[in-house]
């Protein structure tokens, strides 16, 4: 004899072992006090239905989907402002603008590319240390934050516009395998 929540009334059915439901223990109460069977759980393909595990309706079409087929079938996403950062820092080497007076155009460009950077004096500074193996003066970082911020040099926005900026060749860019800056001595759809 069981008794319910009270402790008062009795019934006269049995309880039954509990269902495993999801790694968790699901209790019929209800079915044991009103003498009925649970709803069963139904799944539809085509035009049959199927008890299954899990407490609620399935169709097919919300099945679980093989996932490495579904990570086969997505192209990732071309991350355009990082690959365009890294070509600049590439033509920068390539050219020798650290031992140059013009390095402020490279910064200018790479600054201008990097729009997410939360502390963009510190994403300078180390990308010119690092990268560049040229750490930049307190004054020329001021200097270029400054014209970032202040937005004094026009940016250069587009391929051709960022390749006249740097003064980038057809030769340079195909040496250095550049896709996403334009060429000097090229004409832009050709």
């Amino acid at each position: 004899m069981t008794t319910n929540s009270g402790g008062s009334e009795a019934c006269s059915t049995r309880a039954r072992p509990p269902i495993q439901f999801g790694g968790r223990r699901w209790f019929d109460a209800y079915s044991v006090q009103h003498k009925q069977k649970p709803p069963q759980p139904l799944e539809r393909r085509g035009g049959e239905t199927k008890v299954v595990q899990a407490m609620k309706r399935v169709h097919v079409s919300a099945s679980p989907r093989n996932r490495k087929t579904a990570a086969r079938r997505r192209k990732p996403l071309f991350a355009f402002l990082p690959t365009r950062r890294c070509e600049i820092t590439r033509h920068a080497i390539h050219v020798g603008a650290v031992h140059t007076d013009d390095l402020y155009r490279w910064c200018l460009a790479w600054c201008w590319n990097n729009p997410r950077a939360q502390n963009l004096r510190w994403s300078l500074w180390n990308w010119s240390k690092y990268k560049l193996r040229r750490e930049l003066t307190e004054s020329e970082l001021d200097e270029i934050i400054d014209d970032v911020e202040n937005k004094r040099t026009r940016r250069c926005w587009s391929a051709d516009n960022l390749a006249r900026w740097l003064d980038l060749t057809f030769a340079d860019r195909e040496a250095l395998r550049i896709k996403t800056i334009g060429a000097t001595d090229v004409p832009g759809r050709s």
